[in-house]
């Protein structure tokens, strides 16, 4: 009885470091990526990299591509051209996102064209969600080619200005920090495990007409 006491006791003390070595580097993650984040909120333009460095902050092992060009099939037969400015890859499925910098109230209406409002100039934009829901296709039709199913594929519009609110609410319509909390809300769903996100970057990137890659 004494060992099985000192057994259950050296298990205690095991459970216990491995708890507290948990705790300490979900902690040190935390003001790590809190760190970095304003570093990169704190800079006076926020470029094209924005999006793609604050998502590898918080989700450094997702797969990224960028600016793709992807074919489109169309009702005819023929193929027609998508465009997707990011897409993201991860074990959640497939994010694709239109990117646009402006600041602003935004007008977002499911269809037709939005209206970006700010102190300085009026802007009115094609419809961001019309160009993803293209990519969209683009991409559920070239995995079904290449036999990589049961993949989910959200499309989403991402305003990174510094200033963005929006008068219709949408889980479509995001600004850089709901961004993040929207990507870590559906991973918590996992579709996807580490061999078959390769297999899904590697189906599009196939299909790819120009590419920019961020691994």
């Amino acid at each position: 009885m004494e060992g099985l006491e000192k057994f259950f006791n050296f298990l205690i003390v095991v459970s216990s470091i491995a708890l507290a070595a948990v705790v300490i580097y979900m902690v040190v993650t935390y003001f790590v990526r809190k760190k970095q984040t304003e570093k990169l909120k704190s800079q006076k333009r926020r470029g094209p990299d924005y999006v793609p460095k604050l998502i590898k902050i918080y989700r450094p092992s997702a797969k990224i591509i960028r600016n793709a060009v992807l074919p489109e099939p169309l009702e005819d037969g023929t193929f027609g051209r998508a465009e997707a400015d990011l897409i993201y890859i991860d074990g959640c499925g497939i994010v694709v996102m239109s990117l646009c910098p402006v600041s602003g109230a935004v007008d977002n209406p499911k269809e037709g064209p939005w209206t970006v409002t700010n102190p300085k100039i009026t802007v009115t934009l094609d419809n961001p969600l019309e160009r993803t829901a293209a990519a969209t296709r683009a991409i559920a039709a070239l995995l079904k080619d290449e036999e990589v199913y049961n993949v989910p594929i959200y499309n989403v519009a991402v305003f990174y200005g510094r200033k963005t609110v929006f008068r219709n609410k949408s889980n479509q319509s995001l600004n850089s920090d709901s961004l993040i909390s929207t990507l870590n809300d559906i991973n918590r769903d996992r579709f996807l495990r580490r061999p078959e996100i390769s297999a899904t970057y590697n189906a599009i990137k196939k299909h790819m007409e120009k590419q920019t890659v961020e691994q």
